[in-house]
């Protein structure tokens, strides 16, 4: 998992976007009185934005999940963890420290360094599903607030 891997993946690969997910949920989301935090945010490449789970304490075990408009052929992801709006909310809120991704009948439990960079996962070989979910199991502490987000994911195919 490295930089120069996600960029490699962005240059040989074609993304899922964002209208190609047909539901988005999540087990909790935060409640904010001028900022919504839906789970729809991870797939909308705007670094301004994400999901925050929202029950109390750290959120081990929230989870977000996404189906698609049909199945496809991931051969990679790349993720955002934490909040990338600014520095401030980068390191006062929590986030993910390992990750459990499932994909029809396979997960992956996945440990990521404590790094403000896009981290990159390749695949042994593509992953054919409809559906993704990703769940939280365990964080890096924030300074100011214990809300765990996630920015951004990409799904990749050739």
């Amino acid at each position: 998992m490295d930089v120069e891997a996600a960029a490699a993946i962005k240059d040989s690969h074609w993304k899922i976007s964002a209208d190609k997910v047909v539901s988005a949920n999540a087990s909790s989301t935060i409640k904010q009185e001028l900022v919504k935090n839906p789970p729809i945010n991870i797939f909308d490449e705007d670094d301004t934005k994400n999901w925050q789970e929202g029950v109390d304490g750290p959120g081990i075990g929230e989870s977000v999940s996404f189906t698609f408009d049909q199945e496809y052929d991931i051969d990679a992801m790349t993720l955002k963890l934490g909040n990338w709006k600014t520095d401030e909310y980068y390191y006062g809120n929590n986030r993910p420290k390992t990750l459990k991704i499932v994909m029809e009948d396979q997960e992956w439990s996945i440990d990521f360094p404590e790094d403000r960079m896009e981290f990159s996962v390749q695949f042994t070989s593509p992953v054919r599903t409809g559906e993704l979910q990703v769940v939280i199991e365990d964080i890096y502490k924030g300074t100011d607030w214990d809300d765990t987000v996630i920015t951004e994911i990409c799904l990749w195919c050739k």
